[in-house]
């Protein structure tokens, strides 16, 4: 803890916003200096750095007595919010300048933002302001000349420097000019987002200003991992609605951008997708089986894969899930991957983003299950010759993989004859549907590989 707050205290950040605290600074910085990390050998008593220790201890608690002041909450938690977070999202101007490190804030701020827009507010009320030829490619409103305009370079991975990159522009022609006015609000894209862990998360859902700040106002409290605050979001949504059930939001609710913006490659990314009405239904009725692959990755060659990201993403592209399920099964096959339940929550939100659209043309759950238990029973079968079941289940998973019917149902119907087993019939009559035959396959698959799991429920669907 010495080491700690004497590495914050004298980190330049601190110190360049000690002239602004008063009094309240130069303690800090005299703090700083004294406080030392206590050294106790393995052959001393506590006794020996007992001083030591209340003097450390002492200095401390002037410190945290110094940070708890108006100064310092004004000033040095100022300070740590604009690196922390707002430098995220944009940099090179206001206090984020060069040479700007050690200004007021505040001052800063207002300099560069606000001012401007006050003194443009009253050049519209003018006559010459309706001879103005440009005009702010964001909101249309009129600018005297681009000189006086401004460009979006300081916006992380939105801008163009036009005087450098002409040519994204027509003609080399750059007309990506805004007016004092949508520069503030752009400088406001760090307070739209919920950030955590490095990464942050915007609901775009923009019917009204006031919607869009109660839709976005999302604690973080009791949430450690970014995949919890953003199934948290969804149900957000539903609630900032004030739908009394998810039957009703699914007529009212529209169409929904998500913006995400990661920064933990190094430099931020942002992806942007849509929620529509559908992906928040599958959503919200998978929520337990969403929750359960929070925190759950794979290793793939050098790098981690986020089994929850990865399912997320692939209902806001409006995909399937078949090649992760394909992948996770050949892992566990080699032993690289062990939570076969993670497998069957997959399949079971993948049969929820098939059935959109299809009622009463796609398999009940209660017919996935009963798949599931064949295979489960035929394992049973191979009690006494279970090595032979990976050879099987690698057949099997390159039929699936390629949607080849004859494959599947030839290895499947020699895995049954070999032990003398009568064949399911049930098979046949999912064979004329690719996406029925996929399903059934990969829970078929989940009982050879001897899951159990919910087979012993009862179906939450009717047939």
């Amino acid at each position: 803890m010495i080491e700690y707050t004497k590495n914050k205290l004298t980190s330049n950040s601190y110190k360049n916003t000690y002239h602004l605290m008063a009094e309240h600074g130069e303690a800090l910085q005299q703090i700083a200096l004294s406080l030392k990390k206590v050294q106790k050998k393995n052959s001393e008593g506590m006794d020996k750095v007992m001083k030591e220790l209340s003097e450390a201890i002492a200095c401390l608690q002037q410190a945290v007595d110094h940070l708890r002041s108006p100064f310092a909450r004004k000033y040095i938690l100022a300070r740590n919010i604009i690196y922390d977070l707002i430098s995220h999202y944009w940099e090179g101007v206001s206090f984020l300048h060069k040479g700007a490190n050690k200004s007021n804030m505040y001052e800063t701020y207002h300099h560069y933002f606000i001012n401007p827009v006050l003194r443009y507010v009253e050049e519209m009320q003018s006559e010459r302001y309706k001879r103005y030829k440009y005009q702010c490619f964001t909101c249309g409103n009129k600018i005297s000349s681009l000189s006086s305009a401004y460009e979006l370079t300081w916006i992380h991975k939105t801008g163009v420097d036009s005087a450098r990159k002409s040519s994204h522009f027509w003609n080399y022609q750059s007309d990506a000019y805004i007016c004092p006015i949508c520069n503030f609000v752009y400088s406001c894209v760090p307070a739209g987002f919920t950030f955590l862990q490095g990464k942050g998360i915007f609901i775009n859902e923009n019917l009204s200003v006031r919607k869009l700040c109660d839709i976005n106002k999302m604690a973080i409290e009791n949430v450690e991992r970014f995949e919890e605050l953003e199934q948290k979001s969804y149900y957000y949504i539903l609630d900032s609605l004030g739908q009394a059930s998810l039957d009703k939001a699914e007529k009212e609710i529209q169409n929904i951008q998500v913006v995400k913006m990661d920064t933990l490659g190094g430099s931020t990314r942002y992806t942007f997708n849509i929620l529509s009405r559908e992906r928040l239904r599958i959503i919200s009725k998978n929520r337990d089986r969403l929750k359960s692959l929070i925190g759950m990755y794979i290793k793939e060659d050098k790098y981690y894969i986020n089994l929850h990201e990865e399912v997320i993403k692939r209902l806001y592209e409006n995909r399937n899930q078949y090649d992760l399920i394909d992948k996770l099964f050949r892992m566990l096959v080699n032993g690289k991957f062990n939570s076969i339940a993670t497998i069957r929550h997959i399949l079971y939100i993948n049969h929820e983003f098939m059935s959109e659209g299809r009622r009463g043309a796609m398999l009940s759950y209660k017919k996935i299950k009963k798949f599931q238990q064949a295979g489960l029973d035929l394992r049973q079968k191979y009690g006494d010759q279970l090595n032979k079941i990976p050879g099987i289940t690698y057949r099997l998973l390159n039929a699936l993989k390629v949607k080849n019917k004859d494959m599947f149902m030839q290895t499947f119907i020699n895995a049954y004859t070999y032990k003398n087993e009568p064949i399911p019939l049930d098979f046949i009559e999912v064979l004329q549907d690719d996406q029925k035959f996929q399903t059934i396959g990969y829970a078929f698959l989940l009982g050879l590989q001897g899951d159990s799991g919910e087979l012993m429920e009862e179906a939450n669907r009717d047939e």
